[in-house]
């Protein structure tokens, strides 16, 4: 292994010292390279759609892996196809910690990154991470809006929201990992401005009903981390709190939500409900979140009824393209989503409630914008 890592370049050839030889705005050494280009090139076969662009520019993606991602984000394609051999991703993951920096730019927001994580802050290092989510969030969250994050890890959208969002906008930033909420607090702290939001950081998980539960932990992906037991997996549990959301907007004087984005690894439907009630009352709303029919049956919960129980509160349902970048295509198949969504594979669902879209793309560069107004 040690050969190996000398001959990509990560030791030096006298001292056999690690050294931060990649630069994430430079790209990867040709050497290294070299060993990774093959396993990208027999994975590709297998996906059909591609992510030409992202947040940070056209040809950051290409510069960066070599190839044009598809059918999952980038960091999950690399991580669960191409990395899929143990001894590479142990490999991977000891390369993307020595490049991790300590603090990044992400749009307008200066951001602190877990220094312990090479999934998440390596994907933001190499910014790769979600960009159609994070260019549809930045679109539509503004103003003197009222953010509920669930599931905000060290903070990216918190962050971001905070440059975006007036003195009269509101978030709610919910973690229930405790080494990811500190990062989240560093972050609301970094990020606040005068004229900004008012910003309520959770120390909790978002569930349907309150009490303590356990969290258990990947040990690879600190992003990873779920209100269930995963099948197969010896993952530490940790004991955090966990409740309504309900009850803590009521108690901050919060009656109404605006945007909800909720990203948590399968109990999305579990959150939302304990949600409910503030949706209902919420009149314009627009919701983002994954949909991951695995993790949501492993939670608990069931693919179709969370969808219903969306509609039910009153969302329009569509799903979010990686590419066109931005793009809503209404969902009309339930079935057909969910049965292309096997094993690892998700989608992000947008809800659109009390709002009209109109989308606008244009052919040159594959951008939708949207354009909407209140309902009648």
């Amino acid at each position: 292994m040690v050969s190996l890592l000398k001959s990509v370049g990560f030791f030096t050839a006298k001292k056999g010292r690690p050294r931060r030889f990649l630069n994430p705005a430079k790209g990867f050494p040709s050497r290294l390279k070299s060993i990774f280009a093959p396993f990208v090139a027999s994975r590709l076969k297998f996906f059909s759609r591609h992510q030409n662009d992202s947040l940070y520019g056209e040809s950051a993606v290409r510069d960066l892996c070599w190839y044009n991602p598809s059918a999952m984000s980038l960091a999950q394609f690399i991580y669960t196809e191409v990395l899929k051999p143990r001894p590479l991703r142990v490999l991977t993951n000891a390369i993307l910690l020595r490049i991790i920096p300590r603090v990044t730019k992400v749009g307008p927001a200066r951001l602190f990154l877990d220094p312990e994580d090479p999934v998440l802050s390596g994907a933001v290092a190499l910014r790769v991470y979600e960009p159609s989510e994070l260019y549809f969030f930045q679109k539509h969250c503004r103003a003197d809006m009222t953010l509920v994050d669930i599931g905000a890890n060290v903070g990216l959208y918190t962050a971001l929201a905070m440059h975006s969002l007036n003195a009269d906008g509101r978030i709610v930033a919910v973690e229930p990992r405790p080494q990811s909420f500190g990062f989240l607090e560093r972050n609301i702290a970094e990020n606040r401005r005068a004229d900004g939001p008012r910003v309520d950081a959770l120390h909790m998980a978002a569930a349907a009903e309150p009490g303590a539960r356990l969290l258990f932990q990947n040990p690879e992906n600190k992003a990873d981390n779920r209100l269930y037991a995963n099948s197969g997996q010896n993952w530490e549990g940790i004991e955090v709190q966990s409740g309504p959301l309900d009850a803590q907007l009521e108690s901050l004087g919060i009656q109404q939500v605006n945007f909800v984005k909720a990203d948590v690894q399968g109990y999305e439907q579990m959150a939302l409900r304990g949600l409910r009630g503030t949706l209902r009352r919420s009149e314009r709303v627009i919701l983002m979140t994954e949909f991951w029919p695995k993790g949501l049956r492993d939670a608990g919960g069931d693919a179709p009824s969370y969808l219903q129980e969306l509609t039910d509160v009153g969302f329009k349902l569509y799903e979010l393209k990686e590419t066109p970048r931005g793009k809503l295509v209404p969902l009309e198949d339930w079935g057909k989503l969910i049965g292309n969504l096997k094993g690892r594979k998700y989608a992000n669902i947008i809800g659109l409630k009390g709002i009209e879209i109109k989308q606008v793309g244009r052919k040159d560069n594959q951008v939708y914008t949207a354009q909407y107004n209140p309902s009648s």
